[in-house]
């Protein structure tokens, strides 16, 4: 029993560990460090004012739909991906993801 209960752990920790993904966190220039995000995406969102890079708790990825993606609304743009670690970071701001950018 304890040895069937221990391996079904080690597969549990195993699959979590693959899903988890790492995203950047910051505002603007300012660099926060990565953190692990779980089963959740990165995210950018930014403005005239202010770019903000993290992770989706808020889910406003699965919200829109976006999967390694962007959409807009005037000068905002959210950006979401999770197609690798860190991958919501290029040089402090947003990826070059425009020629997929949809607008709402």
């Amino acid at each position: 029993m304890f040895t069937r209960l221990t391996f079904l752990l080690a597969v549990y920790l195993s699959v979590v560990a693959v899903v988890a993904l790492k995203c950047h966190t910051g505002v603007d220039s300012v660099a926060a460090g990565s953190v692990d995000c779980a089963e959740r995406q990165c995210m950018n969102s930014t403005s005239t004012k202010n770019s903000v890079f993290g992770c989706d708790f808020s889910q406003v990825c699965d919200l829109f739909q976006l999967f390694d993606g962007c959409v807009s609304d005037g000068d905002k743009v959210v950006c979401c991906c999770a197609s690798a670690d860190n991958c919501n970071v290029n040089q402090g701001s947003l990826r070059n993801v425009m020629g997929d950018l949809m607008s709402v």
